[in-house]
């Protein structure tokens, strides 16, 4: 919803309206993404249980945890910043670094971990 509001913003010349909405959404979800790292840091045990009572899935969960934590806390505030991006106009940027960070970052190279498929 960030991208309406600070297409409208623009649309009708409120630059720094604009802005503001862009840093209050911004620091918005940061704020949920924070509470949320919070919770898998403080409540770690617990955590695990809400997938399986397996002990290797156990452990692949609390060897993640910190992973998990940290990638939550990232992913509150990317769709934030594309949609500020979309709203501004510059769409064809965002697609370019969504296609980057899948292809680059999100595909790991094949047979990464030595399972074989």
């Amino acid at each position: 919803m960030v991208a309406v509001r600070v297409a409208n913003e623009l649309g009708a010349g409120n630059g720094g309206a604009a802005k503001f909405a862009a840093a209050v959404s911004v620091v918005t979800s940061t704020i949920i993404g924070l509470f949320f790292f919070l919770v898998i840091m403080i409540f770690n045990n617990q955590v695990d249980l809400l997938f399986s009572s397996s002990e290797p899935v156990l452990k692949a969960v609390d060897d993640l945890k910190l992973h998990l934590a940290f990638t939550i806390l990232l992913n509150s505030v990317q769709p934030v910043l594309s949609g500020v991006a979309v709203g501004a106009g510059w769409q064809s940027i965002v697609a370019y670094i969504n296609l980057a960070c899948y292809y680059v970052v999100g595909v790991p190279p094949w047979n990464s971990s030595g399972m074989d498929f």
